[in-house]
């Protein structure tokens, strides 16, 4: 794996403690590119904190190949539904840059504050003067109006998927 990555071995062997893009060259040697312990997001207990103990259900590392890692906290959720197939079919494994500034166009996780539980989601986001609208890629499924004010909230921004 080092010479696949044009690094030494022993980067690989070093233990790294941050999900944070921002802050990792803080906790150790950083292998250009890569960024580890981002946080996998599972069922949202504690909406107040994203990344909080209880929502998390592992960690993961993530490959950027430009070698630019993004600033600010990073997370990982995994695609509940077929609703971004085939780009991104159930199951596919998303980093989300959280509270980055989201244009039209862009693909969003979006929490949603259902009547059962809560649900993350990813979705294309567009603005129509007031309204926020959730677009999936597959046919077969519905855009969603969002009300933020219902407690539904955009996380972020997705900036990789596998």
């Amino acid at each position: 794996m080092a010479e696949y990555f044009h690094v030494p071995s022993s980067a690989l062997m070093q233990k790294r403690t941050s999900g944070d893009a921002a802050d990792s060259s803080k906790k150790g040697p950083v292998i250009k590119g890569f960024v580890d312990n981002i946080p996998i997001i599972g069922n949202v207990v504690d909406s107040d904190r994203i990344d909080a103990k209880e929502n998390i259900q592992g960690f993961r590392s993530a490959h950027f190949p430009s070698g630019k890692l993004p600033v600010g906290k990073l997370v990982a959720v995994c695609c509940q539904d077929d609703a971004m197939k085939p780009k991104m079919p159930k199951g596919t494994s998303a980093v989300v840059l959280l509270r980055a500034e989201i244009k039209s166009g862009d693909i969003v996780a979006v929490l949603l504050e259902g009547k059962k539980q809560k649900q993350i989601i990813l979705r294309r986001i567009s603005y129509d003067k007031d309204k926020l609208i959730l677009w999936p890629m597959n046919i077969d499924f519905d855009p969603i109006f969002l009300d933020e004010g219902q407690g539904d909230q955009i996380l972020g921004k997705v900036i990789q998927y596998t």
